[in-house]
């Protein structure tokens, strides 16, 4: 594994362990729907974030729908933080649940690799 590629997964690894924690954290203080929404929702922007730049990659039909299905899957996380109210604090630093998922969606597009995502496999001849 080159260093470029250890330090992309630890990235992705970072955001994903925070998104579940803090969507935890909510869960035992506000309730469990705010808690699964600050868990699920990042997690799937930086499934959306990933998944098309794996998209960008091909160029057949059928892998240019990941790119639709991306933005849906951005769509959701964002609508359902966003009318769920999930925000949160952490050592003074306010950020809303809309910046969080976007700052995952981001973290997805840039270090979203074939390598960190699918298992590297030889094509068919």
């Amino acid at each position: 594994m080159r260093r470029c590629e250890i330090v992309m997964y630890w990235i992705r690894y970072l955001y994903g362990t925070a998104a579940l924690l803090t969507g935890g954290v909510a869960i035992f203080r506000e309730g469990v729907w705010l808690g699964l929404a600050g868990m699920i929702a990042p997690l799937l922007a930086l499934t959306a974030g990933g998944g098309i730049t794996l998209a960008f990659r091909y160029t057949e039909q059928p892998v240019r729908g990941a790119i639709v299905m991306g933005m849906i899957f951005l769509a959701v996380a964002l609508y359902w933080v966003h009318s769920i109210g999930w925000h949160f604090q952490l050592w003074g630093i306010h950020l809303s649940g809309m910046v969080w998922c976007l700052i995952g969606f981001g973290i997805g597009l840039l270090y979203g690799s074939e390598e960190g995502w699918l298992p590297v496999v030889d094509a068919p001849e």
